[in-house]
């Protein structure tokens, strides 16, 4: 049970980390460009979560391989929950810090004090 919930934890963060990856923060004009189709938040948390559902595919898939290791199917189950969940969260961090952006006009995140800069 342990293990599965360790999975499920490790796919989330990844998930996430996808999201992250794919929602960029970039200011080059060609890059905007380019990114800006995957900061859409449906496609955003699509990306995110295939992304990370087929990476714990590999996993298993290459655990099969590997001597005195074993694929499992629960464990995969465990990885695509936890894919689904990390993607949601990340698509929810993006939209919340967009809506924030927009609403004050400013950066995403409160910049530093002058001092610290």
């Amino acid at each position: 049970m342990l293990d599965k919930l360790l999975h499920i934890l490790a796919w989330t963060v990844l998930g996430f980390l996808f999201s992250r990856a794919y929602a960029g923060n970039t200011t080059s004009a060609h890059s905007k460009k380019t990114i800006a189709k995957w900061r859409q938040p449906k496609r955003l948390f699509w990306i995110s979560f295939i992304s990370a559902a087929l990476y714990g595919v590999s996993d298993e898939i290459h655990q099969y391989f590997v001597p005195m290791r074993s694929a499992d199917i629960f464990d995969l189950f465990a990885d695509v929950i936890g894919s689904l969940c990390g993607a949601v969260l990340g698509t929810r961090w993006y939209n919340d810090n967009r809506q924030y952006k927009e609403a004050t006009g400013g950066p995403a995140t409160p910049s530093a004090p002058d001092h610290i800069r």
